[in-house]
């Protein structure tokens, strides 16, 4: 019995620290709000502020803003932000049973290549650890706080 609890409480403690999912690294925060909802204030962000859109080239060599988009059980966003030359890959699991309580935003990499290659992906080691602070603080305080009140998924980063 004792054995027993002791591998219990072995694999709890391991589970803590396994990856999984479609965007395992990403840094997820929450919005009490429906995910239509947080969408719709994304579309408007973008909207008004025209500068957080991430423009293109595309395959007819014509320029124009690279949309964001549903992929499977995500809704997929950009946002570009000029201050540091970056943009930055975001995803909402649109999949979920209970879409009308909270939602999560994941910042999960960012590029400063203007034709979306280099990714790196937050919370790994593709990034510094200062690098991956600012920019997460940068999309806090540039994004995330234009969106609306919102509050960090775990305490773990």
């Amino acid at each position: 019995m004792k054995n027993y609890l002791i591998l219990c409480c072995l694999l709890f403690l391991s589970s803590c620290f396994i990856i999984s999912g479609s965007y395992p690294y990403a840094e997820y925060y929450k919005f009490d709000m429906p995910t239509d909802s947080l969408i719709a204030r994304i579309k408007d962000l973008k909207k008004n502020n025209p500068q957080y859109n991430v423009i293109t080239t595309f395959e007819n060599g014509e320029e124009g803003i690279y949309p964001d988009h549903y992929n499977n059980n995500f809704y997929i966003c950009y946002f570009y932000v000029k201050s540091i030359k970056t943009t930055m890959h975001c995803v909402i699991n649109v999949s979920k049973e209970v879409k009308d309580v909270q939602t999560e935003i994941g910042f999960d990499g960012v590029t400063t290549s203007p034709n979306f290659a280099s990714w790196k992906t937050i919370n790994s080691k593709e990034l510094s650890k200062e690098e991956n602070l600012k920019l997460k603080k940068v999309f806090e305080l540039v994004i995330l706080d234009k969106l609306g009140v919102w509050k960090k998924d775990c305490c773990l980063n």
